[in-house]
């Protein structure tokens, strides 16, 4: 939190939920100066709790301010809480933020249709984009076969020779899974998208070769490495076990290169253990080997828990 200098969530009232987020943060609420007043005055506003930004600071004044805006929409879709972060933008990037925008200084407005503003100097603008889980359509082959390449390349360079990860090409992975996708007889891929563009997938059905125990099986599940650390894998992860649970699996197996540890550390967080079955595969003459992962499903998976 320290390398954050403002975050800012828009809301139907900024007074309350100030009032409510601060002694939970360990914050006080921003007390209003007399030119703060003037100026809200100046507006028509004459209660510092119909102020349409409220700022929440920290006690030890370490760590962001909190800046609760109110949006003046009335629609629902408008008055959800949203979280923009302001900061460090080289740090940020560099712990998995995207970059959307940059200016020498960001402007949010008070209030539509007046005079006053927030000014935040920043370097850019990092938004939390919200993701959703749903079926792949044939539209989302495309994106599909770019973050396959790619999370691969990231994923297993050191592992796999650098000239088969470099051979990789999205065309072909998104011509693959466009013939996937049509398919009626398999289950359907799950895609995590943002925007409505697919930044991560997973496939899943009964264990392959067919009838080799009877358990369901993650196939894959791949993620775009830019969006990497945000929760979209374990969000795939669950939807995939809830899923399998929903088919009348009591167990799921899924095979894991024992190198790539981010996967093996979300699978094992999730329950996932060692089942001692391994297999080997020669690439360009580097031996790779996949171990698999077992873990039993229950009621509770099919409600998307652990």
């Amino acid at each position: 939190m320290s390398r954050l200098k403002d975050i800012c969530i828009d809301c139907a009232d900024p007074w309350t939920l100030a009032q409510w987020w601060a002694p939970v943060l360990g914050y006080r609420v921003r007390p209003h100066t007399a030119d703060d007043l003037l100026a809200l005055a100046e507006e028509g506003i004459t209660r510092p709790e119909d102020d349409p930004s409220i700022a929440v600071d920290p006690v030890d004044e370490r760590g962001p301010t909190f800046w609760f805006n109110k949006v003046p929409e009335p629609k629902p879709g408008k008055n959800r809480v949203h979280i923009d972060v302001y900061g460090d933008v080289d740090q940020l990037v560099g712990r998995g933020a995207r970059v959307l925008d940059r200016q020498e200084r960001w402007t949010v407005p008070r209030r539509s249709g007046g005079q006053r503003v927030l000014r935040v100097p920043v370097a850019g603008r990092l938004t939390v984009a919200a993701y959703e889980i749903r079926d792949a359509v044939v539209g989302d082959a495309d994106a599909m076969g770019r973050l396959h390449v790619r999370a691969w390349q990231y994923a297993y360079r050191g592992v796999m020779p650098d000239e088969y990860l470099d051979s990789l090409k999205a065309q072909d992975r998104a011509d693959m899974w466009r013939g996937r996708i049509a398919r009626t007889d398999l289950p359907p891929i799950l895609v995590a998208v943002i925007d409505d563009v697919a930044v991560g997938f997973a496939t899943y059905g009964v264990e392959q070769p067919a009838g080799s125990t009877g358990c369901g099986q993650l196939y894959a599940m791949n993620v775009e490495p830019d969006q990497w650390g945000k929760g979209i894998g374990r969000a795939l992860l669950r939807a995939s076990t809830a899923a399998l649970t929903a088919m009348g699996f009591e167990e799921a197996v899924l095979w894991v290169v024992p190198e790539n540890s981010r996967a093996r550390a979300l699978y094992e967080s999730e329950g996932w253990v060692a089942d001692g079955r391994v297999t080997t595969e020669d690439i360009l003459g580097v031996t790779v080997t996949d171990m698999c992962l077992r873990r039993p499903l229950d009621a509770g998976a099919a409600q998307g828990g652990p």
